[in-house]
């Protein structure tokens, strides 16, 4: 666990705190790439000899007119996007918190909502691996809640979660997974 995440209070209840969020710098990036990409789709006059006009004329469809769509709905997707992290950012910092008696998590990667689990209701945490995307997977008697490894700062805060909520819930003699040896 990391110890620069216990808080310094003398109160019975410790407690270990991680940002849990996305990350901004990265998002906007994509975002501005995906989004001037969707602008020159829509806006730009391809050439009649650009493969991917060929290809899709060869499916029998005018090829500008679908470039075009694709770009509209870029252009709606990446303000989509944008809406969510303008929504996420005014929404404040949202951290995954563990104490002695309780696991206090965001809903969901993108509400502004928690949710407590008490230790005692958990019956299980695993690391999962699905495409490539790592999650922590929570299992408690009102269903299942899973923390995305995107939205930890870094993999190691990453672990460093898992192994306290593991730690937690093992010494109140519940199951743990462990995971498979990471490269």
């Amino acid at each position: 666990m990391n110890i620069s995440n216990l808080s310094g209070n003398t109160a019975p209840s410790h407690q270990a705190r991680y940002y849990y969020g996305p990350n901004y710098k990265k998002m906007t990036l994509a975002g501005l790439v995906f989004g001037g990409l969707s602008l020159f789709a829509v806006f730009g006059t391809p050439s009649e000899n650009n493969s991917m006009i060929r290809l899709i004329e060869a499916l029998g469809l005018n090829g500008h007119l679908v470039m075009q769509l694709l770009g509209v709905v870029g252009v709606a997707m990446t303000i989509a996007v944008a809406g969510a992290l303008i929504f996420l950012r005014g929404a404040g910092n949202r951290y995954v918190v563990l104490t002695d008696k309780k696991l206090v998590a965001p809903v969901s990667n993108f509400s502004s909502k928690i949710r407590e689990i008490r230790l005692i209701n958990i019956s299980d945490v695993e690391l999962v691996e699905v495409f490539n995307q790592r999650f922590i997977r929570v299992q408690h008697s009102d269903g299942k809640m899973e923390l995305v490894e995107n939205m930890f700062k870094n993999q190691e805060l990453f672990y460093d979660c898992y192994k306290a909520i593991a730690l937690a819930i093992e010494a109140k003699g519940q199951n743990v997974k462990r995971a498979p040896a990471r490269k």
